[in-house]
Parts: C-alpha cells; sequence; structure tokens
C-alpha cells in the first residue's frame, strides 16, 4: 500500500486525483491540502511515499514547497504548465502528470513510484556516476546540462557559484556546498573553502597553488594534506 497526500487547491483536480486513486487500488490517502502551507506542515510531521504537488498554489509554489522539504517522499507534479517539466525533472520528482491527464497516464506514474519504491532508488540515480554524465544547473534562464568531463574548476561567488568549463562559463544561484553534492567524489576535490576541481584536471602543483588550463587556483592550508594525498593515488 502506497501513502500519499495531495495538495491541490483546484476542487475538480482533487476530485480527479480521488476518483483515479480509488479506482486503481493500493493508494491510502494520508491527507488533502488546498492550502500549501497546511500540506507543508503536515509533511514535516508525517511520513508518507507519495506527494501529489500541484504547482501553481495560493502564497507558497509547489516548486518551492518541494525546494523546502529536507527529505521529500517521491512526487508527481500535477499542473496545467508543461514549462515546469524540465525544473521538476532537475528536483527529481518520479514523473509530471499534465492536466488534463488520462486514468491510463496516472497509472504509468503510479508504476513509477512501486518501482522507485522497490529499488530504494530515484531514476536519476539508478545508473553510477560515470564521467560521461552530467551536472543540470539553471543560468540565464536555461538549464544547461555539463558533463562531468568538461567541468574544470567551481568557485564560490557569493550567493553564485562560478563553473569553468573547457570552453565556457556559467553562473548559476547555487550555493557551492549544493553542487559538492552532485559531483561524483572520484572526480572532484574541494580544494579551498571556495574552491572545487575536476582532479584529472590538474596540470602542475606550485606551492600553494594549482595549475589547470592557465588559471592558477589556491590550496587551502587545511585541505592540503588531503589533496596532496589524492594527486598521487590518482
Amino acid at each position: 500500500m502506497i501513502s500519499c497526500i495531495i495538495i491541490e487547491d483546484e476542487p475538480p483536480a482533487i476530485a480527479v486525483l480521488k476518483k483515479y486513486i480509488e479506482k486503481m487500488g493500493g493508494i491510502r490517502i494520508e491527507g488533502i491540502f488546498q492550502n500549501p502551507l497546511d500540506g507543508l506542515q503536515a509533511l514535516r510531521k508525517n511520513t508518507v511515499d507519495l506527494l501529489f504537488l500541484d504547482i501553481n498554489l495560493p502564497d507558497l509554489s509547489g516548486i518551492e514547497l518541494l525546494k523546502s522539504l529536507d527529505n521529500p517522499p517521491k512526487v508527481i507534479f500535477t499542473t496545467a504548465y508543461s514549462e515546469f517539466a524540465l525544473e521538476g525533472f532537475e528536483l527529481r520528482i518520479t514523473d509530471f502528470l499534465l492536466k488534463p491527464y488520462s486514468f491510463n497516464r496516472f497509472v504509468k506514474a503510479i508504476h513509477k513510484v512501486s518501482q522507485e519504491i522497490e529499488t530504494g532508488k530515484k531514476l536519476e540515480d539508478w545508473a553510477p556516476k560515470k564521467e560521461n554524465e552530467v551536472l543540470l544547473i539553471r543560468a540565464d534562464r536555461k538549464i544547461f546540462r555539463i558533463p562531468f568531463e568538461e567541468i574544470l574548476s567551481l568557485q564560490a561567488f557569493g550567493d553564485y557559484v562560478k563553473i569553468q568549463t573547457s570552453d565556457r562559463q556559467l553562473v548559476p544561484k547555487e550555493t557551492l556546498q549544493k553542487l559538492e553534492s552532485k559531483l561524483p567524489e572520484n572526480l572532484f576535490m574541494r580544494i579551498h573553502r571556495s574552491y572545487i576541481i575536476a582532479i584529472n584536471k590538474v596540470e602542475y602543483i606550485e606551492g600553494n597553488q594549482v595549475h589547470i588550463k592557465g588559471k592558477n587556483l589556491p590550496i587551502g592550508k587545511s585541505f592540503r594534506e588531503e589533496f596532496l594525498k589524492r594527486i598521487q593515488e590518482s
């Protein structure tokens, strides 16, 4: 049995979800909230398997709500706005139901949820991280797919991060810590509180600096020992 919460402000949309859930079976509704703040409070107090989440909500959008959750359940976005699809999958949702959606399409989304629960993984985590995988970031009102193998370094820059690749620089509004969690540890390493580098892109080390593609980057004192150890092992 899959437990779920519905956060949706439109009564007709709620009625459709309840109808499909009843028709399919195997899903237990733990709560229905038209006010997203009430739904957020319920999610923080209770553990459920699945969240049906509208995006266009009063006071707090579905995307803002999802970003505020430290450990969200599986999420299916339900919305009439297709332009949010990419951002939804960037947030690692399970599926995206574009209103009006059919019962067959609903069933497919639930099957995805079931598969993820069984494997204990989200869709983006099924394959191990490899050099040909990508980092998804939002910058300049676009979503970029940056192959890990093209990234040279990342630099904290206030509320932003400068990502230097082999042929361009992107500046998403992200923290260095958040982006670090998305990078494979075998390919990247923090060498300074403000810098992360691609280990295999280091050309040489001189004093307390590393040289990568014409740029010298500082090595923090507290990071130096571990960095030199990693370099020797690579």
